[in-house]
């Protein structure tokens, strides 16, 4: 599953919002909501 994500890469690094493929959901494993209250949120497996 492909989805966009925050990363930082190092200390005092800047942040960067880059496409990141996640794994599909497995046992024991969770999927949550993500977003801005009153925006526009995407599934995020974790």
């Amino acid at each position: 599953m492909k989805n966009k994500g925050a990363l930082v890469r190092g200390f005092g690094e800047p942040w960067s919002v880059e496409e990141i493929e996640i794994g599909d959901p497995r046992r024991a494993r969770s999927k949550w909501t993500w977003g801005p209250p009153g925006g526009e949120s995407e599934d995020i497996a974790a």
